[in-house]
């Protein structure tokens, strides 16, 4: 019988960007039989989740529930830590209540990291050397105004147009080595998959 999963996104270029990672993700792991429901849910960023009490929040779970199958949560973090930020939204979903496997796995700073965590996938793209690349890909914070720093004049890093593409070019194994927030989401993303009945992502086994 065939999975399925339901990714819930922040912004627009995510909306086509992280169902092609995690399909990738799927098939590297050898998972072909999950179908990603289309098209993810663009559900915005932090604020605006926790907005009006967290009344935005919770509206959007409940309709997440709807699709009747596992879901996985995923924006950015910006500023704050990502694992407390995923605690916090997973304290949040069981006052709700659990009614299907649901994971929540947000991104150090922007999702964007990822292509400072495998730059040689963002130059293919864009035909562009990076300068001074960070030590630390996840510690950048505007990553897209950076990758525009890069560009030649008058050309600015798009998400809508780019992201996808920069997305199909990565490397998923030097991710794993790069990347903590990706290590994060494949972790998370695997587990989800496996899972059954109503459950939470045990984000108390990650470590801080």
């Amino acid at each position: 019988m065939e999975r399925r999963i339901l990714l819930v996104v922040e912004g627009d270029g995510d909306v086509l960007a992280i169902p092609l990672l995690t399909r990738k993700i799927l098939h590297d792991n050898k998972i072909y039989d999950v179908r990603i429901e289309s098209p993810a849910h663009k559900r915005h960023d932090i604020a605006h989740l926790k907005g009006r009490s967290w009344c935005n929040f919770d509206r959007y779970l409940q309709t997440a529930y709807g699709w009747g199958c596992p879901v996985m949560w995923t924006i950015d973090c910006d500023d704050g830590c990502a694992l407390t930020v995923a605690r916090e939204f997973s304290e949040r979903a069981v006052t709700i209540g659990i009614r299907q496997p649901l994971a929540f796995a947000f991104w150090v700073r922007e999702f964007e990291s990822l292509f400072l965590a495998d730059s040689k996938a963002a130059k293919s793209v864009l035909g562009c050397e990076f300068k001074n690349l960070p030590i630390e890909p996840e510690q950048k914070r505007g990553v897209k105004e950076f990758i525009s720093s890069c560009l030649p004049a008058g050309r600015r890093y798009s998400e809508t147009i780019e992201q996808e593409k920069i997305v199909s070019k990565l490397d998923l194994s030097v991710l794993r080595n790069t990347s903590r927030s990706f290590r994060h989401f494949e972790k998370a993303l695997l587990w989800l998959v496996a899972q059954k009945g109503p459950c939470l992502y045990p984000l108390m086994q990650e470590r801080k």
